[in-house]
């Protein structure tokens, strides 16, 4: 999807006039209203990426389907993976081998998703096998099994690799995934990625009928924060300063505007 939404965005980009500019020194007027007009299209493809994942979910994901596992590593393991397999129902679903950026992400505190798909309501069984190494240069490996019960809403395992190379379901940061996939995009430098991801879920949270009954609305502030700091990081700064500043005025909590 992303590597669609660069072309979409390099095309743009390479579509804007630039004879006229070549011909003289451009002023800082004309390079304003360059960087004004990329900042634009950029928008344009982060919208455009927001809507067709939406789209996907509806379309490919419904929740009465709906499965989605995700990983996050406890901040307090002296442990990194290097590789992980997913099995539902005994039938290979993912396999992720790690780069140093993945690693470091995930003990920054990102969360990856490493599998979306669809099964069918009742009883289920998930297989874990992960494989990395101690911070010593020893390495692991530690495989789990998790019995779950798919109900009619979408479905989400948090999978948590803690100290003393156990993996633990539904525990900590992978219990709500979305926040912290942006983060994982964004602690490898992945800004495209974090924007698309981060305002996929706002956009999905701000559109239900009783948003508060989305656990993504209690972080919808921080959310909101953080995708000014993206933006600005994606080179988008006259929209990076609206979103913080609607950030700002949702916020009463005086640490938080300090």
């Amino acid at each position: 999807m992303w590597r669609v939404m660069h072309g979409v965005l390099l095309a743009a980009m390479l579509a804007v006039p630039l004879a006229s500019v070549a011909a003289q020194e451009p002023s800082s007027d004309d390079v304003r209203k360059l960087d004004d007009a990329v900042q634009d299209v950029k928008t344009e493809a982060l919208d455009l990426a927001a809507e067709l994942r939406l789209l996907e979910q509806q379309l490919l994901y419904p929740p009465e389907t709906r499965l989605t596992v995700s990983l996050a590593v406890d901040p307090n393991a002296s442990v990194q993976p290097g590789s992980i397999e997913i099995r539902v129902d005994g039938v290979l679903a993912a396999q992720h081998v790690y780069t140093a950026r993945e690693q470091d992400a995930l003990r920054k505190g990102g969360v990856q998703t490493l599998y979306t798909g669809n099964v069918t309501a009742g009883a289920h069984e998930l297989g874990v096998r992960v494989v990395g190494r101690l911070a010593s240069g020893a390495s692991f490996e530690d495989t789990q099994r998790y019995a779950f019960t798919k109900e009619a809403d979408a479905a989400t395992l948090g999978l948590t690799l803690v100290a003393g190379l156990s993996l633990v379901a539904g525990r900590g940061a992978a219990d709500e995934p979305s926040f912290g996939e942006a983060l994982f995009f964004a602690y490898q430098g992945k800004w495209f990625e974090a924007l698309e991801q981060m305002n996929t879920e706002l956009r999905q949270s701000r559109g239900l009928e009783e948003p508060e009954r989305d656990t993504f609305w209690y972080q919808s502030v921080d959310a909101s924060f953080s995708v000014g700091d993206f933006e600005l990081n994606y080179r988008m700064d006259r929209h990076a300063a609206r979103a913080i500043q609607a950030a700002l005025k949702e916020s009463t909590d005086e640490p938080f505007h300090n």
